[in-house]
């Protein structure tokens, strides 16, 4: 009967693993999108039981409705610019028309809204909306936690 030795296991080598690591981060720093500034509009968003996640960001834009602290009547802030509701459904147009056309379909319109806000002016933004033909709407909210 043949008796062997037992083999040694060569050890892993680490010399890349520095240049891996900058190459790793130098991705995360390109890909990485920050915010450049604060809202203009304060929204305290409505609560719901069930809310879903959009995992697809790039195919969609964000209305924020809501006050600022030196005007009681409400804002409308889309992107980092204040317009007036005759210009929601110029802005989604744009919005949508940089996107392929093939996942132009997929677009979807969130709005988040102060929970405080007159119905009206959600009910005004719709209509511009609908002028436009962005039908996918989605309405942003904090999850109730513990039915409280």
């Amino acid at each position: 009967m043949l008796k062997t030795k037992p083999r040694k296991m060569p050890e892993v080598s680490t010399a890349s693993l520095p240049d891996i690591v900058f190459m790793l981060l130098f991705f995360f720093m390109v890909t990485t999108v920050m915010q450049d500034e604060k809202p203009k509009v304060k929204v305290l968003r409505p609560t719901a039981q069930e809310v879903e996640k959009i995992e697809e960001r790039d195919l969609c834009a964000t209305i924020l409705v809501g006050y600022t602290d030196d005007n009681n009547v409400p804002q409308i802030q889309a992107d980092d610019q204040m317009i007036e509701v005759n210009q929601v459904g110029r802005f989604i147009q744009e919005k949508r028309s940089n996107l392929p056309e093939s996942l132009s379909p997929k677009f979807i319109t969130i709005i988040k809204a102060d929970k405080d806000l007159p119905m009206e002016i959600i009910t005004q933004i719709k209509e511009e909306l609908k002028k436009v033909q962005a039908f996918k709407i989605q309405y942003a909210t904090k999850q109730l936690v513990n039915g409280s």
